[in-house]
């Protein structure tokens, strides 16, 4: 399991198109109304804690977005975690594309490429291990989907709170990339 990401900073994210976006924002939704959680986007985080001039940043951004290429997710089956932000989460393939976006987003950014468990969120919290299991539980079988990431957007997050999360950048991803020839 990777560390707590910090409460405020930037962050990378990948986040579902489409249909798989529809469905796993409905399945957050009723799991944080059902149990008690925080609504937010889903999203796979590359890179937590980034720090420094936000036009640095979203120039960085861009060149990870043309570096990177289409990357194509496939979701497994849901697991429980030990911490709030990784309570009930979907585990994420570690195919050569993610994993060589996670390698070129630390070269980028110039941070550590430790500690990378690629997982999509479903459920925030600081469940006992019962009731996460129950919530996982709860996890329809359709969220084990698979999709494609248009973009990667940088998030401004002014607190740990899902609502205080911004998106400043939104670079689409092009299929000359990296993973174009994997």
């Amino acid at each position: 399991m990777t560390a707590e990401p910090p409460p405020s900073g930037f962050h990378l994210w990948l986040t579902p198109e489409r249909e798989a976006m529809n469905l796993l924002q409905s399945v957050v939704e009723h799991l944080a109304k059902v149990h008690g959680g925080p609504v937010f986007v889903p999203h796979i985080t590359l890179l937590s804690g980034l720090s420094g001039d936000e036009q640095t940043l979203i120039e960085k951004c861009r060149r990870l977005a043309e570096e990177v290429g289409q990357v194509h997710i496939e979701l497994t089956a849901p697991e429980v975690g030990t911490s709030y932000f990784q309570c009930v989460y979907m585990g994420v393939v570690e195919s050569h594309p993610v994993m060589q976006a996670r390698q070129a987003a630390g070269e980028i950014f110039g941070l550590s490429k430790e500690g990378f468990l690629p997982h999509l969120s479903l459920y925030y919290g600081n469940n006992s291990r019962e009731h996460r299991a129950k919530i996982m539980a709860a996890v329809p079988d359709n969220a084990r989907c698979s999709f494609e990431v248009g973009a990667i957007e940088l998030i401004r997050a002014t607190s740990d709170r899902p609502s205080d999360w911004h998106c400043v950048e939104r670079a689409p991803l092009i299929t000359q990339g990296l993973s174009a020839s994997s």
